[in-house]
């Protein structure tokens, strides 16, 4: 029961790859990564400065062509796994290479590089 009588609205939860919810539109969404593809998380509690950071990410993956499998973690318990202090921060292939800083476009680039050439 709730106050006044009023009762919540129950909306259906939204499964959607991309991070801003689903209001986006449907072409700007990235299809879905191949089986086998590289993993990048972008930690943080999902304020602007992490959705930036996803956003800057895709971005740069998309210029060099990658299919990667892009997360976002937004748990704290498994941040802290990380040993992450503070966010956001970027992890590629369970190694954390950014953290407490947005990264441009470019800088995202450089750190998914080595994945364009198959060292990682």
């Amino acid at each position: 029961m709730s106050l006044f009588g009023f009762k919540k609205k129950q909306t259906p939860p939204q499964n959607t790859a991309c991070t801003c919810g689903g209001t986006c539109a449907p072409s700007t969404q990235s299809p879905p990564a191949p089986e086998g593809a590289p993993v990048v998380k972008v930690l943080g509690s999902g304020c602007a400065a992490c959705h930036t950071l996803m956003e800057h990410t895709e971005a740069a993956a998309r210029a060099l062509g990658l299919s990667v499998k892009l997360e976002a973690v937004t748990d704290f318990a498994e941040i802290a796994k990380y040993g992450v202090m503070s966010t956001p921060a970027l992890v590629i292939q369970e190694t954390v290479v950014s953290s407490g800083k947005v990264l441009t476009q470019e800088e995202a680039a450089k750190l998914l590089e080595p994945l364009e050439q198959g060292k990682a």
